[in-house]
């Protein structure tokens, strides 16, 4: 088959390594310059099987403090935020507490598939990239320490490595913390991981050309006609800004009217860039982008940093080792504009890189740089994987925080699915009928 795959972030390079590894021709779309040039250009990078959990209201339960509508009380919600907006909201919050159980046994399983495909995927093609080994998440109460061990029966349960380390274990364990601050122990998970998910998506690109993948980058799709042989209409743009303009106006930046091809199926892999096509097919899929913000600096002392991954439970941030920088990973922000940064998320990003490893990197404001990226979220919390009810059209959507987790496991998933054989995992509890998408 010839399969289109529209966008080059994590979830659509492994999904064209996928396909093409099992005899497909691949063609990806992507209206960037290069793969992972948005939604999966700078984010943590940590694949957390131990973690996975239903959107944003699952990223540390218990041990988070928790607002009205079930997000950390320092979340930003622009004033004004339309009607379905808050729809989506509202829904997400009536999901999480019935469906949590059952949505997180089938994140955990999607979650622990995905990371043995990225080791084999590691393997096979000798792939050396910045990661590291382990997760601690720091406790820094009585009352944290005494939920987290009460959380170890629950977590055993669902089959994740875990224990429960006391202030001098974590201090071994990552000595750059900082002596001074309370920590009154942690939760160590080591089969959690950290590491450079573009790095890792650029290598991947190239393994996935020597099997034949053509990549065209710069490329805006710009409509899909359903059927049995798919047609897409793309234009080339001349260069890529961050922030596009809209199609029409693109079209006529180009100089072209575009070209239309057909393919025996499409798959949409788009994150947020999604929500317009899915509209052209008659698609409303309640997938609402939920941004987090990062910020990544060069160590100055490699000794004093983190040696992989750890995770401030009350702040919910996360500070991790890229090599010879350190990211910082916290905020979640909704209904604003993707190139608004909003200042006061920002801030505790470096409050809390000083107050774990204080002195360890370069964190002047033009020593760092700061990023802002979508995570594309549904109201249960599930990525939607599977054939939608168009005809030719395959859903790859809604990874949330979770994507490069996930994104190697659905991407084998939905490769076996097209290719006729059995997956390994069912996708019933990602499947897009769930949603009622038309």
């Amino acid at each position: 088959m010839h399969i289109a795959i529209i966008g080059a972030g994590i979830a659509g390079v492994t999904a064209a390594h996928a396909l093409a590894a099992q005899g497909h021709r691949v063609t990806v779309f992507e209206r960037r310059g290069s793969v992972a040039a948005e939604a999966s250009f700078a984010h943590l990078g940590l694949i957390a099987p131990s973690g996975a959990g239903p959107g944003s209201f699952d990223a540390t339960p218990p041990l988070a403090e928790r607002g009205r509508w079930g997000l950390h009380p320092q979340a930003h919600l622009r004033p004004g935020w339309d009607a379905a907006a808050w729809r989506w909201l509202w829904q997400a919050r009536q999901a999480a507490a019935p469906r949590r159980a059952t949505a997180q046994k089938s994140l955990g399983e999607l979650a622990r598939y995905g990371r043995l495909q990225l080791l084999k995927l590691v393997a096979a093609h000798r792939l050396e990239y910045e990661r590291a080994d382990g997760h601690l998440v720091l406790l820094c109460s009585a009352k944290q320490l005494d939920e987290a061990r009460q959380g170890l029966v629950d977590l055993k349960a669902r089959g994740v490595e875990a224990r429960l380390l006391d202030a001098a274990a974590c201090r071994a364990l990552e000595p750059g913390l900082q002596g001074g601050t309370a920590l009154a122990g942690g939760l160590h998970f080591p089969q959690d991981e950290v590491g450079n998910c573009r790095q890792f998506a650029h290598l991947l690109k190239e393994a996935g050309e020597r099997a034949g993948v053509e990549f065209r980058f710069c490329t805006e799709v710009t409509g899909i006609t359903s059927g049995p042989s798919p047609a897409l209409r793309s234009i080339e743009l001349a260069e890529t800004t961050a922030f596009l303009q809209s199609r029409q106006e693109l079209a006529a930046d180009s100089g072209n009217s575009g070209m239309e091809e057909h393919f025996d199926a499409v798959m949409l892999c788009a994150g947020a860039q999604a929500a317009p096509l899915l509209r052209q097919l008659g698609l409303r899929l309640p997938l609402l982008p939920i941004y987090g913000y990062t910020i990544t600096a060069t160590l100055r002392d490699y000794d004093r940093g983190p040696r992989s991954a750890v995770t401030d439970a009350q702040a919910g941030i996360g500070i991790a080792r890229l090599g010879h920088r350190v990211r910082v990973s916290g905020g979640i922000e909704i209904g604003t504009a993707p190139h608004q940064h909003h200042e006061a998320l920002l801030r505790p990003l470096y409050e809390a890189l000083d107050r774990w490893f204080p002195g360890a990197a370069h964190t002047h404001r033009n020593h760092a740089q700061a990023w802002k990226g979508a995570s594309p979220t549904l109201p249960d919390g599930l990525p939607v994987l599977g054939a939608s009810v168009v005809p030719g059209i395959w859903l790859n959507l809604g990874h949330g925080t979770q994507g490069w987790a996930l994104a190697c496991g659905a991407a084998r998933l939905l490769a076996d699915r097209i290719s006729g054989r059995s997956p390994d995992l069912a996708l019933g509890p990602f499947e897009p009928a769930r949603l009622q998408e038309r």
